[in-house]
């Protein structure tokens, strides 16, 4: 894997930073990428391979062509691709401030469709084997109370992958693309200035049918405590 590139967005902490360990462990050549530049200064000093940062925010296409011009004139090749950064916002769907819905929408989604707008001509150019994987979680398969905005972002990079995955197919293109689907890990998603973690446990707190020790995606669908979906 020596010769090999990854690219990891959301790299400066949580997943995107286990996927940076990991790689550079394997030999891999990294690119990094997030909009906490600190952070990330930080985490390339830790790693024992050769790194390369660009803070960008991937909510705008032109930070991730940025990144891709980046990658390939510094290594000239990318043959993984990590689409993982993301963001919470929680509450009750209707009282989450719109800007935060948006935000988490505009990272959560549109970072996944411009990491693939911008690195997949590459990679077809560069004619060989590549892989990208997409971030996605449970929350993806499975919605929640008071995870509006991260269930719908989530759902959405669940189904883009798969239409890729299928383009990718069609065209008989050697490009794997994968979507991710952890569950609860340590991270520093709930580090936002939306303060979800807070939020979450306040809204279910004032949840008189919630139950005291439930937890966000604690719930089977058409279970949740006093409002069942219909079948």
């Amino acid at each position: 894997m020596a010769k090999k590139v990854a690219v990891v967005t959301g790299a400066a902490s949580g997943i995107g930073r286990g996927l940076a360990e990991h790689t550079a462990g394997l030999g891999m050549k990294l690119v990094l990428a997030d909009i906490n530049g600190e952070a990330l200064e930080s985490v390339a000093q830790s790693l024992d391979t050769e790194v390369l940062i660009v803070v960008a925010d991937v909510s705008d296409v032109d930070a991730v062509e940025h990144l891709a011009e980046e990658a390939y004139a510094r290594f000239g090749r990318v043959d993984l691709l990590f689409n993982n950064a993301g963001i919470m916002a929680a509450g009750f769907s209707w009282e989450i401030d719109p800007q935060q819905f948006q935000r988490a929408l505009d990272i959560n989604i549109n970072g996944v469709i411009n990491g693939a707008r911008a690195f997949v001509p590459r990679m077809k150019e560069q004619g060989e084997r590549a892989f990208i994987v997409n971030t996605a979680s449970i929350g993806g398969l499975l919605a929640s109370p008071l995870m509006a905005p991260y269930s719908v972002s989530k759902f959405a990079v669940v189904a883009f992958s798969e239409s890729l995955h299928a383009e990718m197919a069609l065209l008989q293109l050697p490009i794997q693309v994968s979507v991710l689907c952890p569950g609860p890990v340590t991270s520093e998603i709930f580090k936002s200035p939306s303060d979800a973690a807070v939020t979450i446990r306040r809204s279910a707190d004032s949840c008189s049918s919630c139950s005291s020790t439930w937890t966000p995606m604690a719930f089977p669908r058409r279970n949740w405590p006093g409002a069942p979906l219909p079948a």
